[in-house]
């Protein structure tokens, strides 16, 4: 059988979602259609995934092609989607033949600059990108197996300072409520930016109010909102994606006037057991704000779990010439110490 090579840019990826979910190639939230269609819009940029498949065995990589202005030119860079996305593949030697073709896909056009991959954390470590590429480790996340049940998750996963607060909290009549019709949406997103505005976060984390209506749209079943309550305060809200057996802790925001009250601990906690007792089979607690191992909300969260998976991110390079002309094009506007203070980035001149 020879290769059959696809390139995916609308919701006709999804037939094929169900086939690869079949012959236990990963299926998680960061490779649905309603995802990366939200993510591309808040990119502004258009999703594809390059698909190949040769004798059931597959490899399916999904990015955003996000363009830019250089001169009289449109440019392009490719970025895994905002999440752990990466190339997956159900055959370590079939993923590397794959991605020969997949370069040999992309340098057909001349106008693509640069790639940023971020890999997805259950295969990073031995599926990432050899040819050309400068892959490092990005930093831990946090993940609990939820094989076992609750009470033996909560009694050997949890650490004593989380199950103290945890039923001092539940002692105290908060109450924890999932909205998985999303009434209360408007309430989470106020949260969500209060709490960004508190820790001095980037530009990039205030994401616009349409990105969260486009995602409680595109994945109907596939993303809920839960609250900590007590008398009708919404405390903390955090948003979570359900997708293929794995919870992901996506966003949160809790209300900084009661910043004294540990509701993130009773959300994460409630959270796990509702996920355990609906089936799901992996928690994905995401990592800190930074790669530090000290991280203070790496540490909160491996209140959860002890178990922390490495997270790697790939940077290349598709057209030197091109990053060549933009880098003395950048110096000569905005000088050396300027370039200097970004040149870590991969896309420093966005």
């Amino acid at each position: 059988m020879s290769d059959v090579e696809r390139i995916f840019s609308n919701k006709n990826w999804d037939e094929y979602v169900e086939v690869l979910t079949r012959h236990n190639v990963l299926s998680d939230i960061y490779f649905d259609s309603g995802f990366l269609d939200a993510d591309a819009n808040l990119q502004n940029g258009e999703y594809e995934i390059y698909f190949l498949e040769n004798e059931q065995k597959y490899f399916i990589y999904p990015y955003i092609k996000v363009p830019f202005t250089f001169g009289n030119r449109t440019l392009f860079d490719l970025i895994s989607p905002y999440g752990y996305a990466g190339p997956i593949s159900n055959d370590r030697f079939f993923f590397n033949y794959a991605e020969k073709k997949f370069i040999e896909y992309t340098r057909k056009d001349e106008n693509i600059v640069t790639e940023f991959v971020r890999y997805h954390y259950l295969y990073g470590e031995r599926q990432k990108f050899s040819v050309e590429i400068n892959n490092e480790k990005n930093r831990d996340i946090v993940t609990l197996n939820l094989q076992n049940p609750w009470d033996s998750l909560f009694k050997n996963d949890f650490s004593p300072t989380a199950r103290n607060l945890v039923r001092k909290m539940e002692n105290q009549g908060f109450n924890f409520e999932i909205d998985d019709k999303f009434q209360n949406i408007d309430d989470f997103i106020a949260l969500y930016y209060g709490n960004m505005k508190h820790a001095s976060a980037a530009d990039f984390y205030y994401f616009p109010k349409d990105f969260f209506y486009k995602l409680k749209d595109n994945l109907p079943g596939k993303m809920i909102l839960a609250h900590i309550k007590k008398d009708n305060e919404i405390y903390c809200s955090s948003l979570f994606f359900l997708h293929s057996g794995i919870v992901t802790y996506y966003l949160s925001g809790r209300d900084i006037q009661f910043s004294q009250i540990p509701s993130n601990y009773l959300i994460l906690s409630s959270m796990v057991k509702w996920s355990e007792e609906n089936g799901f089979k992996l928690f994905n607690f995401g990592g800190g704000r930074s790669t530090q191992v000290d991280d203070n909300l790496l540490k909160f969260k491996q209140h959860f779990s002890k178990n922390t998976t490495p997270y790697f991110t790939g940077k290349r390079v598709h057209n030197i010439a091109l990053i060549n002309e933009i880098r003395e094009d950048f110096i000569s506007r905005k000088g050396i110490e300027e370039f200097q203070r970004k040149r870590h980035l991969l896309q420093f001149y966005r």
